[in-house]
């Protein structure tokens, strides 16, 4: 479970996760099949718990495990 803290500004609009402030999130992920090569690839399965703006891709680009073609929050 993580926090999640909503940042808006004009017409953006920015998540990040935070350790003590923000709604929280829970999300299961289920790791299903890794791909060798550069770079390492995995399919995984998440499921949400509860519904928070940008939940999945925050929490994956957290735990370094960016969406592929996510650029805001996943693009190292």
């Amino acid at each position: 479970q993580d926090h999640l803290q909503v940042q808006r500004g004009g017409n953006r609009l920015r998540v990040r996760p935070d350790a003590r402030e923000g709604d929280a999130a829970s999300t299961r992920i289920r790791l299903l099949r890794t791909f060798s090569g550069t770079p390492l690839l995995s399919l995984v399965e998440l499921t949400p718990y509860t519904g928070r703006t940008h939940q999945l891709r925050v929490q994956c680009g957290k735990r370094r495990l960016p969406i592929v073609g996510d650029a805001t929050y996943g693009d190292f």
